[in-house]
């Protein structure tokens, strides 16, 4: 995944509910990430397919953290998906398909796809569109789960198939334009860790377009994925012809005029964003300091000009009393 945004979407940490799963590893610590085999958690006992849903990614969740998250090659990721898949197939046994209707099916199919079968996945997810007196927002909640269950960077070949569910989702009525958002950012995000730039901009453009028509509720629930989905677009905007500034501007107007104006601490929230998005392509100020680790003879409020001689650093800021 290329390096856009990076400190802000590694902040981004998502705690999923109920986090029981213990685990740890066997590996060697390596520049804060662990370089090893996975030690296998002891499998839970969900007691529907949505608990299964729930317990998988809060275990992938936790095996990513305990390895420092998505620290670049220093993270195992497939000793990682191997055990989620091994203890999604564990869950898989516990619930017949034929014993599985309604909403579950929408949670069996992401379970399905967590246990790498995702022809099965897919027949569930078609079961239950076809179920008789399915509600329209029932079917945009299935098309929503099945698109957020293919849309896998970490498995590219996936990511044609929610493609396919999220055309079908864009074909439903503007009723669903919260689960379009959240399905179309998801994309977005996949295509981000598969360095797709074209479909970034494409996905993340509709994240923040169909946004605007949402109330002020839904808004305030994807504020996440706006701020993220505009960052991403931006940062690309930036590389064009005059920093792409003024795909930047129109962009940001989409963003900050909803049809529903945004409560002021969600308006504050894009603010910041659009304010990061302007300082792209722009020259960075000195930076004075009382003392310079690390940096040669710099000390007692020399400058550094981190703009001028095209270097690239990373700095860390502490006060010591």
């Amino acid at each position: 995944m290329k390096p856009r945004f990076l400190a802000l979407a590694l902040g981004a940490v998502i705690a999923a509910p109920g986090l029981q799963a213990q685990g740890g590893t066997n590996g060697i610590v390596t520049g804060g990430a662990t370089v090893g085999e996975v030690r296998e958690t002891p499998p839970a006992n969900p007691a529907s397919p949505g608990e299964c849903a729930q317990d998988l990614r809060a275990y992938h969740l936790k095996n990513l953290v305990d390895l420092g998250f998505f620290s670049a090659e220093n993270v195992p990721k497939d000793s990682v998906r191997k055990n989620v898949e091994n203890r999604a197939k564990a869950c898989v046994d516990k619930f017949p398909l034929s014993e599985v209707k309604g909403k579950q099916l929408d949670y069996l199919g992401i379970v399905y796809v967590r246990a790498n079968q995702d022809k099965m996945a897919q027949d569930i997810f078609t079961r239950r569109l076809g179920e008789s007196g399915l509600t329209a927002r029932e079917k945009q909640l299935t098309l929503l789960a099945a698109v957020q269950a293919f849309a896998d960077g970490d498995v590219p070949e996936r990511i044609a198939t929610a493609e396919k569910y999220m055309k079908e989702l864009d074909a439903m009525p503007a009723e669903a334009t919260s689960e379009k958002v959240q399905a179309h950012g998801a994309l977005t995000n996949a295509y981000r860790r598969v360095n797709n730039d074209p479909k970034v901009v494409e996905h993340g453009e509709q994240v923040v377009k169909l946004a605007q028509n949402m109330d002020q509720r839904d808004r305030a629930e994807a504020a996440r994925h706006l701020e993220l989905s505009f960052q991403d677009v931006s940062e690309l905007y930036s590389i064009e012809a005059n920093g792409g500034k003024d795909k930047i501007e129109a962009l940001a107007k989409i963003l900050q005029n909803p049809k529903f104006p945004d409560p002021s601490y969600i308006a504050e929230f894009f603010q910041r964003a659009v304010d990061r998005s302007r300082m792209l392509n722009t020259v960075a100020p000195k930076i004075t300091a009382n003392w310079w680790l690390n940096m040669g003879d710099k000390k007692g409020y020399d400058e550094l000009d981190i703009a001028s001689d095209k270097k690239l650093r990373v700095l860390q800021f502490a006060a010591f009393g």
